[in-house]
């Protein structure tokens, strides 16, 4: 199914270019647990969120470029909400529409114009 293909690479091209702006910039892409004391990994919604604010923070940068995937991370039904990504590449019952791929390509675009210039 072509629809599900695409929805698992976008969900593997986000979080891949995320962990390469990270690094890259050196942001820190994990955390210490205050109660554990153990070093964890941010979520992929956290780590969207602070290549956002890294970006936005850059010279000539409007932060409202970007409320489009900051919304569409954040909302239950889009087709860039977290959990539907991860459902996307766990559950063969979760399949998008080529309208929902198109949607979600149009909302983050300019975030990933940004990440890879």
């Amino acid at each position: 199914n072509s629809p599900n293909a695409c929805a698992v690479l976008m969900r593997v091209f986000l979080e891949l270019s995320v962990d390469c702006y990270l690094e890259t910039h050196g942001i820190p892409a994990r955390y210490k647990d205050p109660k554990s004391g153990k070093m964890l990994d941010h979520t992929l919604k956290q780590k969207v969120s602070n290549v956002i604010d890294h970006v936005a923070a850059q010279p000539g940068t409007d932060k409202r470029d970007f409320n489009g995937i900051a919304r569409a991370l954040s909302v239950p039904h889009s087709p860039l909400s977290i959990d539907l990504l991860h459902g996307y590449v766990h559950n063969r019952f979760v399949t998008p529409t080529p309208r929902e791929l198109i949607s979600a390509w149009n909302d983050a675009q300019r975030f990933f114009e940004r990440v890879w210039p």
